[in-house]
């Protein structure tokens, strides 16, 4: 017999199906504003790992420009110039015989860092610069995709793996805060304008403005340069998309205006910084056009792409093995941002901003590899600026942003397919989440030999007063209080500027834009580093006022030197074997010689003699028989005839300034005064109350004709460039409160 089958019920159209059984409710998501505070502390708090032994001033963060190029104590002379004068020092004396600040690339000097320096320890100001500006980084990453509507956790993961990039975070080997301070800032300038995008809100537009602003303060016009380059295409890629949305002519120009608005108004706020330095820029070192090759040196080596993943891979610092020659700093990210980035592109290709962001990516590594390729001369023809900047591998923080921000989007597909998986719950979510924070801080502490404190980019030295202390050099030449520079040959504390810090002026040292007309009266040409080719004749040491030459100690036997060495002995030996120069000073490491033909800060001569250029000048100071004391070498007929023979004459410094330098001089006939300081433009003399042409003399130094008798001369640095961004920053900044205030009112406004 055949088994029976039970029946089954009958279902008709209105019979549910049986549903397998379900979980217990799991409780209550986690807020998203909990998770939102807990993701901001967490990014706040990580760079303490870092940082935290610099921040209390118990040691001074390591940065070879900071320390080894005077950074630190060029701030230490503009701060306690503030704090004595009330006002900014334009002219810095104690270097390169006198030269510029402001308008010379003085790094910081309106950055709201330069505040905080006038009231705590400009070490202790150094270190939070770094750690605030990465926190800075991936607090403006985290915002801009929230902006993309990416949840909390991805978008803090993405903020995490932009600000401990190695393009940001390794910079602080170098000591280049500019560089941080640009990189950190441009998350915050995108964040701006895409809720400025959204919102049509002017106010948005100049707050992205002001993180251009700043940036520019900041110092670093090449970062700057590569951030407008990321905003501009941002903007058309928004503008684009509004326009096929909205199909209004209106709402586009409307945007269009208030995006060059925003443009115009970061120019406007910083004028107070970049009118002097363009002022400046016909007399400057840097800032002409050098050509292709200069433009392309320091490009990112192609097979460096790969220290995106490894560390190691083309070294580090001094197991560097790229063909650069020398690299301060890494491209490291890790692993995992890389795969969440692939993720993303993957599971959001449908999404405009990851092809955005992908594009993005993609150009800038293009850019960053400059002269590796011929994309980069599409870029030096086409694009206005990039044929005056060198290093094209800085901008790959750009690059770095887009993967974090493809990261963060990939994370939250990530998030989001579990969850449709059935594998994100109220309750296992987080957890999730965390483990992924998790993995991702094992990935950061895998790099750690990128910056631990003996052999990474994140180290640490004394505080300034052990680091910067006194030596054998310095303590024979502070006894000597009398105006004068002296040339260091071999003696590297000089280009640390430790010797401004005793009140030593020089004739050497490293300024960021230094004049032409020094560098080519010392012989450097088109470097900007300092070279004392040309010193080491008579005529050009003594018009320098160089009253003290460091050499280090020559020994007597020096057959246990190499060859090179041994040639480098001779020639010393044999440039103070001459008769203006005495051993004044012998000590273990370094000798000391006094030049005894060393012409005064200031001095009369009674003959001039017209020059037609710049090698007319140094061909006739390079002649043994020409006394620059007697006859000064100028450009143009000064104002009162002379005779050039011989007369009584007197010159004294009454009062030296960095700002103002006034001195009184007797001539029993007529004859130029010159004052053994560098020319610029901007210096203006005054004789006896009354206008008079500062003169060029000697290719570099300044002059003002004279008659017979007993004058008064002052030398004021007088600017006009700055007066006018003074008055266009103050402009710009009430503009921007005003919009604020009125933005500010209409929100409080009931509606009717």
């Amino acid at each position: 017999m055949k088994k029976r089958k039970k029946a089954r019920p009958a279902r008709g159209k209105g019979t549910a199906r049986r549903q397998p059984p379900q979980p217990a409710p799991a409780g209550p998501a986690v807020p998203e504003h909990r998770l939102q505070r807990v993701a901001l502390a967490v990014m706040f708090l990580l760079p303490l790992f870092f940082y935290w032994k610099y921040l209390f001033g118990g040691q001074m963060l390591l940065g070879t420009d900071w320390l080894g190029a005077g950074g630190y104590q060029m701030r230490l002379f503009m701060t306690e110039y503030i704090k004595s004068h009330g006002n900014v020092a334009f002219w810095m004396p104690a270097i390169l015989s006198g030269q510029p600040t402001l308008a010379a690339f003085f790094g910081d000097l309106f950055y709201p860092t330069q505040l905080f320096r006038l009231f705590i320890p400009i070490h202790v100001v150094w270190a939070w610069t770094f750690y605030l500006h990465l926190f800075v980084a991936g607090l403006g990453t985290y915002l801009f995709l929230r902006q993309l509507r990416v949840s909390v956790l991805p978008a803090a993961l993405g903020g995490v793996a932009y600000m401990f990039a190695g393009s940001l975070i390794t910079l602080t080997y170098a000591g280049h805060d500019g560089r941080l301070i640009g990189c950190a800032l441009m998350p915050m300038a995108m964040y701006f304008l895409h809720r400025a995008m959204d919102r049509r809100s002017l106010l948005n537009f100049l707050l992205c403005g002001l993180m251009v602003a700043l940036q520019l303060l900041s110092g670093h016009m090449q970062k700057v340069y590569y951030t407008v380059l990321i905003l501009f295409a941002y903007f058309l890629f928004k503008w684009v998309r509004t326009i096929r949305a909205e199909r209004s002519a209106s709402v586009a120009v409307k945007q269009a205006g208030y995006f060059a608005l925003g443009m115009g108004f970061a120019l406007a706020l910083s004028a107070i910084q970049y009118l002097p330095i363009i002022a400046n820029m016909p007399y400057a070192a840097r800032g002409s056009e050098r050509g292709y090759e200069y433009a392309t040196s320091w490009s990112m080596p192609i097979k460096e792409t790969f220290d995106l993943i490894s560390p190691s891979f083309s070294g580090i610092l001094k197991q560097y093995r790229g063909t650069n020659p020398f690299k301060l700093h890494s491209e490291y990210m890790g692993l995992l941002p890389l795969v969440f980035a692939l993720w993303g592109i993957v599971r959001a290709w449908k999404s405009a901003s990851t092809r955005f962001f992908l594009a993005s990516f993609v150009l800038t590594l293009l850019m960053a590899w400059g002269g590796n390729t011929p994309f980069y001369k599409f870029a030096y023809v086409l694009l206005p600026g990039v044929s005056k900047f060198r290093g094209p591998g800085m901008i790959f923080f750009l690059a770095s942003f887009s993967i974090a921000v493809m990261a963060g989007i990939g994370l939250d597909r990530a998030m989001q397919w579990a969850g449709k998986k059935n594998w994100y719950r109220p309750r296992t979510g987080p957890f999730l989440a965390a483990m992924l924070a998790i993995v991702m801080t094992v990935d950061i502490g895998l790099s750690l030999k990128l910056w631990n404190d003996e052999e990474g980019f994140i180290r640490g030295v004394p505080p300034p007063g052990q680091y910067f202390g006194s030596d054998e050099v310095i303590s024979f030449l502070k006894h000597d209080t009398l105006l004068y520079r002296i040339l260091p040959m071999n003696y590297q504390r000089s280009d640390a500027g430790v010797l401004m810090g005793y009140g030593i002026q020089s004739a050497g040292g490293q300024m960021p834009n230094p004049l032409q007309n020094y560098q080519d009266f010392t012989g450097a040409g088109t470097s900007v580093m300092f070279q004392a080719g040309n010193l080491m004749q008579p005529n050009f040491l003594n018009l320098l006022n160089v009253k003290y030459v460091v050499s280090v100690a020559l020994p007597d036997d020096d057959s246990r030197y190499d060859e090179q060495s041994r040639r480098v002995i001779r020639q010393l030996k044999g440039f103070f074997s001459r008769p203006q120069f005495q051993l004044a000073r012998r000590g273990p490491t370094h000798w000391v010689y006094l030049n005894q033909s060393a012409l005064p800060r200031a001095f009369v001569t009674s003959g001039y003699e017209l020059a037609g250029s710049k090698e007319e000048v140094l061909a006739r100071l390079a002649q043994a028989d020409f006394d620059p004391g007697r006859t000064a070498l100028l450009y143009e007929k000064p104002e009162h005839e002379m005779t050039g023979q011989l007369f009584a004459s007197t010159s004294e410094i009454r009062e030296y300034d960095a700002n103002r330098i006034r001195l009184k001089a007797v001539l029993s006939g007529p004859g130029l005064l010159v004052l053994s300081e560098n020319w610029h433009p901007d210096w203006k003399a005054y004789v006896d109350g009354k206008p008079a042409p500062v003169l060029r003399a000697y290719h570099t130094l300044r002059a003002v004709s004279m008659d017979r008798g007993e004058h008064e001369v002052v030398f004021i640095y007088e600017s006009a460039s700055y007066r006018n961004g003074s008055w266009m920053s103050l402009t710009a900044l009430v503009l921007l409160l005003a919009v604020a205030v009125v933005q500010a009112a209409r929100r409080r406004r009931p509606r009717s």
